[in-house]
């Protein structure tokens, strides 16, 4: 075999020019590496800089005519250029070389990299230099991976597009199983990553849901999985010898026991059950109210730390406004003249003036009405919305300006309506938003999911169900979920 010295320069372990110079070698120089014909190493002995000196010139034009290899087939042949004079016949070319980077170099006109090697699986040597560098470089989505000149990427790794991806699913950024349950995306119909709705497994505590099922519990709270449904104790019915409508809930007489106060609409009242603290409530009173007493709201409407009872009647057209004395009992009623078969009522501060308001929904002529409040238990009218099929009333900031914006149920067809406030009493134009139902009649205003935003809840009362639009931010609502609720729900 004929002996020849050929230096390269290199960097580390990898190679960076091939046929840079040539120059006779000694056996024991140290960085003599020996040609294999199936593998051809690196001398580790080789140092980063190692720079050889002025090339010798050999007479000959460096290139196919001195050292070739077949890529293909990991060949290397001696051409027929001149022998070196004084080189040892036991030395064998210092070649430091990797087949698989020397693909990715130029190494001259006959030293080119077949077009199959171009883009090959992981593990495979023979394709770019840059997509096995360990840096994220060229096109690659992630290090060494995807884009257009490297292999595609595997599991949870960064893409752009699906083509990144072995997997050909690409979801938020990272590369996913093409599966809908199994893409680490929110997607399809499930209530949370992966889990929930009909297709796929239920969600674990913690996860959103949007009924029982998407719970592996079967207790879907607040829209969110708990590790165990709720229990109570059987039910304890307090009879009343009238229709009950419109529960509220609250410490009527300060001793730390939660009462409860409802309209009985058969007997035009309301009535007061204070509660003992052990589940059970001593004999309602009854206090006269309006006709056909519908929905109301404890606040306190004259600003003497006691709560009071604004009640919406639909038989005469009144706000009854009931002051309490902060021991549960209630002043005589004093009412409000609106003129409109009242249904739905909600208290907040419309205009920012530190003063209770009052909306209410008239059922019969539609629309809404606002009542802006003078501090002292009374009211004036503020605006009238007329449209009709209103229903149920609530009050809430939804798009997080600082201004209390006002959601009616809609009844037909079964919607939301949303009026964003304006802070001095008034709102903008109305927004539909469908409440997955229909009849829709009792709305809430809440932050059901503990992310800090306003959400909606509405009661379909023809479809047995419940509809949420959950807010994602600055009055962003995200398409209603529904959930099944016992038979024509109201409240």
């Amino acid at each position: 075999m004929r002996s020849l010295a050929l230096w390269c320069v290199v960097s580390g372990s990898s190679l960076l020019a091939l046929g840079c110079g040539g120059a006779p070698k000694s056996a024991d120089d140290g960085a003599v590496a020996s040609i294999d014909m199936a593998e051809i190493a690196i001398d580790s002995s080789t140092r980063a800089g190692d720079l050889p000196p002025a090339p010798v010139d050999l007479g000959v034009a460096p290139g196919p005519d001195l050292v070739s290899v077949d890529l293909a087939s990991a060949d290397l042949a001696i051409g027929d250029g001149p022998e070196v004079d004084g080189a040892p016949p036991d030395v064998d070319l210092s070649v430091d070389v990797d087949l698989a980077m020397a693909a990715d170099l130029a190494l001259g006109p006959d030293l080119t990299m077949p077009a199959d090697l171009a883009k090959l699986p992981p593990g495979d040597l023979s394709g770019p230099l840059s997509c096995r560098d360990g840096v994220k470089n060229n096109t690659e989505s992630d290090q060494d991976c995807g884009g257009m000149e490297c292999a595609p990427c595997e599991y949870m790794k960064v893409c752009v597009r699906a083509a990144d991806c072995y997997s050909g699913a690409c979801g938020n950024g990272r590369c996913v199983h093409p599966s809908s349950c199994l893409n680490a995306m929110q997607d399809g119909n499930e209530s949370d990553v992966d889990c929930g709705g009909p297709d796929c497994s239920p969600c674990a505590a913690g996860k959103a849901c949007a009924a029982n099922g998407d719970c592996a519990s079967q207790a879907c709270a607040r829209l969110v999985c708990v590790s165990a449904p709720p229990s109570f104790k059987a039910a304890v019915a307090v009879p009343l010898g009238a229709a009950p409508h419109a529960p509220a809930i609250a410490d009527l007489d300060g001793d730390g026991r939660l009462d409860v106060v409802v309209t009985a609409t058969t007997t035009n009242a309301m009535l007061v059950l204070l509660g003992k603290g052990d589940g059970t409530f001593a004999a309602p009173v009854s206090y006269a109210a309006g006709a056909l007493p519908q929905y109301l709201v404890l606040r306190d409407f004259n600003g003497d730390r006691k709560l009071d009872a604004a009640i919406a009647s639909r038989g005469d057209g009144n706000i009854d406004i009931l002051l309490g004395n902060g021991d549960g009992t209630f002043q005589a009623a004093k009412f409000i003249f609106t003129g409109s078969a009242n249904f739905g009522i909600a208290a907040g501060d419309l205009d920012n003036d530190g003063r209770l308001d009052l909306v209410t929904t008239p059922k019969e002529s539609g629309g809404m009405n606002a009542y802006l409040g003078n501090g002292d238990g009374t009211f004036r009218h503020s605006v009238e919305i007329v449209r009709g099929g209103y229903t149920g009333i609530a009050l809430g900031d939804v798009d997080g300006d600082g201004k209390l914006d006002a959601v009616a149920a809609v009844e037909f067809p079964a919607s939301f309506g949303l009026y964003l406030g304006k802070g001095d009493g008034t709102f903008m134009a109305e927004a539909l938003y469908p409440s997955g139902g229909t009849v829709a009649w009792g709305v809430l205003a809440a932050d059901l999911d503990g992310d800090g935003f306003i959400d909606l809840a509405a009661t379909n009362r023809g479809a047995s169900s419940v509809g949420v639009l959950r807010n994602a931010g600055f009055g962003a609502l995200l398409a209603v979920a529904t959930m099944a609720a016992r038979r024509s729900p109201t409240a």
